[in-house]
């Protein structure tokens, strides 16, 4: 076994073996030498190929065997009662992995270091969960005898998205008292409006419009709520809301439906508690508190009722670009395999790796070298592909597969039977509080290729209707002037000028018309790159420009832009003092590893203190926008997609010039304190307009 793994490698454990040789070929040797010492005896018998490959990496192969061999001799005295856990401090264990963030091993923990029993622990954690009655109803007069008024506690278990699956309802109106309904009698409520909070509410909003309610207005959402008090969160679930809020371990997730009726007066109860315990952390955040009254629970119901809605797919555009995109594939793979003289594996890094620097001998100077080899990553083929064709077609055959399997073959998967397709629409991922989009994601189809905007013909507009894109212009540049408060990149902005070229002026001291495109396509470059921290390798690896020459194009550049410089660097050194950066909304992103001693790291998390501010603003401005579009537009149109910097609207084709004037008002005049023009591009089509 280990000299089979001295041969072959093992990436999960980043054992490298002989580059080149496989499972295969490593069986086949050792079935035939029986040990690596043999095989290293024996090469003037073995295929001059595999021969040279071995003896290349025979230092390699022997310091493999030395990783996956177990080592018995290490200098350890095992002292077995120092090791019993007879005595051990359960609760100091529990704290411990909650302190780490394991919170699915909690009810994993065995036996004997759990409490004698849950409420033990609970106690000594100064929380005592006393439950709330439970009462079980199966007439719709019982829920519509409660105060909708007040805030309604609620939580559904849904078999299906949307609630079209929707089997029982717990609600409370009083913290007290839960109830809980079976969905098969609740039919449609003779309400019209609600005031709710849960655990996500952005389904409970989709499971009332279900049941006929269509004003909702969100009092409290438990996940929204833990994401905007740490985004560094990253499991959201109720078992972990209620570990890490109040200390109680319990397994609330994923349950039967028989479990969730079991559990229901333990899951109401633990909404109820998270909520107050949730609102006490919030208190000392008056800027947060602001920025979710305003935007961030008014938007819930907006996102619900346009994760709802869906988009409308073309399934004979995809099913042709399917066939046409397998003809293209099949031809990249012929010429691929002509130019490097032999078939391969090409989604194999090893395989490729083995034939552009072994066999065709492209040069390996510069090029970073892992496990499987030399790198064939995107950045690095990017440069490769300027001087060797054949990793053009590499790139371009890697594109259409992706584009092939993730969009076109993905998409025909989830084409529901009323022709429309759904995308889950979160929240609590990204940590400037973008969206984001999965299931599929609707978000990342290329928009400045041709195969994306093939893609993108698919969706449509049903009869009668048509589809208007509203898409901010330069909206993060226009957002970093005004965080820098660069009163001459204002004015700029202001006066109608190219931005661009604007900037190439005073970066190369030239007539602003006299600038080439050569010149405004740098400028650009760095115009977008400062947006996310980018330094000089960043900007030689966009451009072809040396180290040095990109160093000196970006000193420069701040010089001609020095309040973007100073804005920058009080970014960075507020981040370091607070260990977190807000944007102009006081929303916060928490970046621990600030003060890291590992430089490159440091690094990394200065580009996102500074992407964050411009990035999260305009996330959250497109929030605004859309809100406000939700509460004036037509019942007939309707949001259907956003893509960060841009809005999608279904709407019949007699009101399409009525809503691009509501639009354009709405949009460009979203935040008036801002400061500066906003600018709002609109395309009308009847397919996703590009």
């Amino acid at each position: 076994f280990r000299d089979l793994k001295a041969l072959m490698g093992d990436s999960s454990d980043n054992v490298p073996g002989v580059m080149g040789v496989g499972k295969k070929r490593a069986t086949d040797l050792l079935v035939k030498y029986k040990t690596l010492d043999e095989v290293y005896k024996n090469l003037d018998d073995i295929t001059p190929t595999v021969a040279q490959k071995l003896k290349d990496h025979k230092e390699m192969a022997y310091l493999s065997k030395k990783l996956v061999t177990l080592m018995f001799d290490a200098p350890i005295d095992l002292d077995l009662e120092s090791m019993s856990i007879t005595n051990l401090n359960t609760l100091e264990v529990q704290k411990f992995v909650r302190k780490l963030e394991f919170y699915s091993l909690l009810p994993q923990i065995p036996t004997g270091m759990q409490m004698d029993n849950q409420s033990d622990f609970i106690m000594q954690e100064n929380f005592t969960l006393k439950k709330m009655s439970l009462k079980k109803h199966n007439d719709l007069k019982e829920i519509e005898k409660l105060n909708w008024q007040k805030p309604i506690l609620l939580h559904a278990y849904c078999t299906q998205r949307f609630g079209r699956g929707l089997s029982y309802l717990l609600a409370s109106d009083d913290g007290k008292t839960l109830h809980l309904y079976k969905a098969s009698k609740l039919a449609k409520l003779k309400l019209k409006k609600a005031k709710i909070y849960g655990y996500d509410t952005k389904q409970l909003s989709q499971v009332l419009f279900d049941l006929g309610v269509d004003n909702i207005e969100i009092e409290h959402d438990l996940k929204v709520a833990a994401f905007l008090l740490n985004s560094n969160l990253r499991i959201q679930t109720l078992s972990v809301l209620a570990s890490q809020d109040l200390g109680y371990v319990s397994e609330l997730d994923e349950l039967t439906l028989e479990e969730f009726v079991m559990k229901a007066d333990e899951i109401g109860t633990l909404i109820f508690k998270i909520k107050q315990q949730q609102e006490k952390n919030l208190k000392g955040m008056p800027k947060v508190i602001k920025l979710i009254k305003d935007i961030e629970w008014p938007f819930i119901p907006v996102l619900a009722r346009l994760e709802r809605a869906g988009m409308a797919l073309d399934t004979k555009v995809l099913k042709k670009l399917q066939v046409d995109f397998e003809k293209q594939i099949k031809a990249l793979e012929k010429t691929i395999y002509d130019l490097a003289g032999q078939e391969f594996n090409l989604a194999s890094p090893l395989q490729m790796s083995n034939v552009l620097y072994s066999k065709l001998k492209i040069p390996t100077a510069g090029i970073r070298r892992n496990q499987k080899g030399y790198s064939t990553d995107a950045q690095t083929l990017l440069k490769l592909s300027r001087r060797y064709p054949i990793v053009s077609y590499i790139l371009n055959w890697r594109e259409l597969s992706k584009l092939q399997s993730t969009y076109v073959e993905g998409l025909l998967k989830h084409v529901q039977k009323d022709g429309r397709v759904y995308s889950d629409m979160h929240l609590t991922v990204a940590t400037t509080g973008r969206l984001s989009s999965t299931n599929p994601n609707l978000q990342n189809i290329p928009i400045k290729t041709d195969v994306g905007s093939q893609i993108r013909q698919a969706f449509v507009a049903p009869k009668g209707y048509k589809l208007i894109g509203a898409d901010y212009s330069q909206f993060e540049l226009r957002l970093a002037a005004i965080l820098s408060q660069d009163s001459n990149l204002i004015e700029a902005f202001n006066q109608g000028i190219d931005i661009h070229t604007s900037t190439a002026a005073l970066v190369f001291n030239v007539d602003i018309k006299k600038v080439t495109k050569q010149q405004r396509y740098l400028a650009k470059t760095i115009n977008f790159g400062v947006l996310y921290g980018q330094g000089s390798h960043g900007l030689a690896n966009l451009t072809g420009m040396s180290y040095e020459e990109a160093r000196q194009f970006i000193e420069k550049y701040f010089a001609s832009r020095p309040k973007l410089k100073k804005y920058q660097d009080s970014i960075k050194a507020s981040t370091e003092k607070l260990g977190y950066v807000e944007n102009l909304f006081g929303r916060r992103r928490s970046l621990p590893d600030i003060n890291s001693r590992n430089l490159r790291l440091k690094a990394a998390v200065f580009r996102q203190a500074i992407n964050m501010p411009v990035q999260s603003t305009e996330a959250d401005l497109m929030k605004l926008a859309m809100i406000r579009l939700d509460q004036k537009l037509d019942k007939d149109c309707r949001q259907i997609m956003q893509i960060h910097d841009s809005i999608l609207i279904e709407c019949p084709d007699k009101k399409v010039d009525k809503t691009k004037v509501l639009l354009k008002e709405i949009m460009e005049n979203v935040y008036p304190k801002l400061g500066i023009d906003l600018k709002v591009d609109i395309i009308v089509d009847q397919h996703w307009p590009i």
